[in-house]
């Protein structure tokens, strides 16, 4: 079944099966945010061209620009790592309280219980980001290992296979949003470093002004 492919070449079917079910899982999971980011490309440019609200307007831009963009540019389900990263997890809960209390999806931050949900959601959220992106990593490196040691195969193809890697690794964390982001959280965070709903509201005004001003 597997012949002529990667896969043919691990010799142990219980392995095999392990490397075949992370493909898939990471193949759905790529195709399936292809699609979500086209839904949400197409919604965006309908509040662009049909809502009244300017600040929303420009703030779709904006959002479009600023991570749609930066994202499509490194696509890959490797990028997920940025999410369960050490040195950003702290920032992405709280980004993620956040927005989400903003939104009123889960909750409240200031509600216990909403607080629980807004937790719970996020950890079970980064949980399926961590395997997702250990599943890709580790599909993709091997991959490219047996094209690098197969026959019959050109340099210049292997040299290319080896450098795409490169590139969805080094995209995994868009440093220059990042930097945008903790200077933004320095401004308008005040001195705990944190957004609270007043200052997340001052923040996406000063975000969609930028936007209008450019």
């Amino acid at each position: 079944m597997f012949k002529g492919s990667v896969f043919g070449m691990i010799s142990d079917h219980k392995t095999r099966l392990t490397i075949v079910t992370a493909a898939v899982m990471v193949a759905t999971w790529e195709v399936g945010w292809l699609i979500v980011q086209a839904v949400w490309v197409v919604h965006l440019l309908y509040m662009l061209c049909c809502e009244h609200s300017e600040y929303k307007r420009y703030n779709a831009v904006g959002y479009f620009f600023h991570t749609i963009l930066p994202q499509a540019s490194t696509f890959s389900a490797v990028k997920l790592m940025a999410r369960v990263h050490p040195s950003l997890i702290l920032n992405e809960y709280h980004d993620w309280v956040a927005s989400f209390s903003e939104r009123g999806w889960c909750g409240h931050r200031r509600n216990i219980i909403g607080w629980i949900m807004l937790t719970t959601s996020f950890t079970i959220f980064h949980l399926l980001c961590a395997s997702a992106a250990i599943s890709a990593f580790s599909v993709k490196m091997l991959a490219v290992s047996f094209t690098v040691v197969k026959p019959n195969i050109s340099w210049c193809y292997r040299v290319f296979c080896i450098f795409a890697t490169l590139l969805q690794i080094m995209g995994a964390v868009n440093v220059d949003a990042l930097l945008q982001d903790r200077v933004l959280l320095f401004v308008f965070g005040g001195h705990r470093a944190t957004y609270e709903d007043d200052t997340l509201a001052y923040k996406n005004a000063y975000m969609a002004r930028l936007v209008k001003e450019i």
